[in-house]
């Protein structure tokens, strides 16, 4: 992560502990929109998880595992991006089924 993502990270974490998650969201889904969006993505739903809004944070799982599957092979397969799988996976299958 460099320069900008990390302050970024700090400004999302700053305020979500300050309770300004609109901000926060605001942040993530400008972030997500991005060329890496790949990491904002799956961030967004697990704050989106933790607000409850499960029907928003089941779009943006799904979005960050299309971004995922959009990349070449050769970038999928390393440690980071199967961990942002893994976290996209579980964190659909913790989601409560919709009505």
């Amino acid at each position: 992560m460099g320069a900008q993502p990390a302050l970024a990270d700090a400004a999302i974490t700053i305020e979500i502990h300050m309770g300004r998650n609109d901000a926060a969201l605001t942040r993530l889904t400008t972030l997500a929109a991005t060329a890496d969006g790949l990491i904002w993505s799956v961030r967004q739903a697990e704050l989106l998880v933790s607000l409850k809004q499960w029907s928003a944070a089941r779009m943006a799982f799904h979005r960050g595992l299309a971004q995922l599957a959009s990349l070449p092979e050769e970038r999928r397969v390393n440690v980071a991006m199967l961990d942002f799988e893994r976290r996209c996976r579980n964190g659909l299958a913790s989601l409560p089924e919709p009505p």
